[in-house]
């Protein structure tokens, strides 16, 4: 008797016999049957993982540093900064301001590094940083001038217990990789630095923890 035969390997893997083929046993009915539930069960490690980072997220966090373009911002402003996320929204504020950033945002945990895109701005008050661009703003260069892209703002993130490290573009750019500049143009980074000329945002947050 031959071995069971298995589709998709190294995909969702579908398992059947030679035999139970021959004799009708599996019917090309069946085997889409099999084939969606195959794809379901594999697609659910996935969904459980990007529901676990969208709880894991949430709440009220303290910014540690804050960089962009390779420049930090003022001490000053960082000691005042907060950040707060709840459902898909995430919101950078100031105290004692009424500056305000924010965006709906969707978490991806299956790649390496984990990604994060910023899909629409939600808030933008009084945000007054001329060092800096506004953070979920989506630009180009055009004649020396930033003008609006349509291009999306991406990023990566990593969650480690109770700080939370963001790093974003909101235009297209190269990349240091580790001894070497990347070749091609893109807006996602994938490494978590900020240099100069290479236009990343580098948030590392601190999860401010419920008072008892």
């Amino acid at each position: 008797m031959r071995a069971p035969k298995e589709a998709g390997a190294g995909k969702a893997k579908i398992t059947f016999s030679f035999a139970a083929w021959k004799e009708g046993q599996v019917t090309p009915a069946s085997f889409e049957v099999r084939a969606v539930r195959a794809f379901q069960e594999k697609a659910k490690p996935d969904e459980t993982k990007k529901n676990d980072d969208a709880k894991l997220v949430q709440g009220k966090w303290r910014v540690i540093r804050a960089q962009e373009n390779g420049a930090s911002f003022m001490e000053s402003k960082i000691e005042k900064m907060s950040v707060l996320i709840e459902h898909d929204e995430i919101r950078v504020m100031v105290e004692g301001t009424k500056s305000e950033q924010g965006a709906k945002f969707t978490l991806d945990p299956s790649t390496n590094p984990k990604q994060i895109d910023f899909i629409k701005e939600t808030r933008d008050s009084e945000w007054t940083d001329k060092r800096h661009p506004k953070l979920f703003q989506s630009w180009k260069l055009d004649k020396g001038m930033r003008i609006q892209s349509e291009d999306k703002v991406q990023g990566i993130y990593k969650l480690e217990g109770d700080t939370l490290t963001l790093c974003w573009r909101g235009t297209k750019g190269y990349e240091i990789l580790k001894d070497r500049v990347s070749k091609e143009l893109k807006v996602r980074p994938s490494v978590f630095r900020s240099d100069l000329y290479y236009h990343q945002f580098l948030f590392v947050l601190a999860r401010v923890k419920a008072e008892k």
